[in-house]
């Protein structure tokens, strides 16, 4: 649920953004985070996996406790490689685009690509940005 920002830093187009993922800034990601963590250590110490897979060193032993665990998602949480929702489609009071895709406050721009998907979903990114790209195509040519 947090949602990072990307800005502009300048009026030349070879400057780079200024990008703040905002990683965790949400309290229910967190948790959620936390009890995946929960999950997936027990998930490995269980007769089934225990023996088959290699075993880590981290988070240890020693973190064990909520809060030591949080400390270590806070310490260790990174983004992939298919990163989205810094223009989310969402109401206007969380920023982003319309359902037209329209960036609130503006006419006629649109914004099509990753950063309008509010949240992952179970496919491939790419895949969906077709999807998008598709749909905006259909919206740009019935409006024209």
């Amino acid at each position: 649920m947090s949602r990072g920002n990307v800005h502009v830093t300048g009026v030349d187009p070879d400057l780079p953004p200024a990008i703040d993922p905002c990683f965790l800034n949400s309290d229910f990601d967190t948790i959620i985070l936390l009890e995946l963590l929960k999950f997936v250590i027990e998930l490995g110490r269980t007769s089934s996996l225990s023996d088959i897979i290699a075993q880590r060193t981290e988070p240890g032993p020693r973190v064990a406790s909520d809060n030591a665990l949080i400390s270590y998602i806070r310490s260790n949480a990174a983004g992939g490689s298919h990163l989205i929702g810094t223009a989310a489609l969402a109401p206007r009071k969380f920023g982003g685009v319309d359902s037209s895709l329209k960036v609130y406050g503006t006419s006629n721009l649109r914004i099509v690509d990753a950063s309008i998907i509010p949240n992952h979903i179970v496919s491939h990114t790419q895949s969906s940005v077709y999807a998008i790209s598709e749909l905006t195509a259909d919206m740009i040519t019935r409006s024209a």
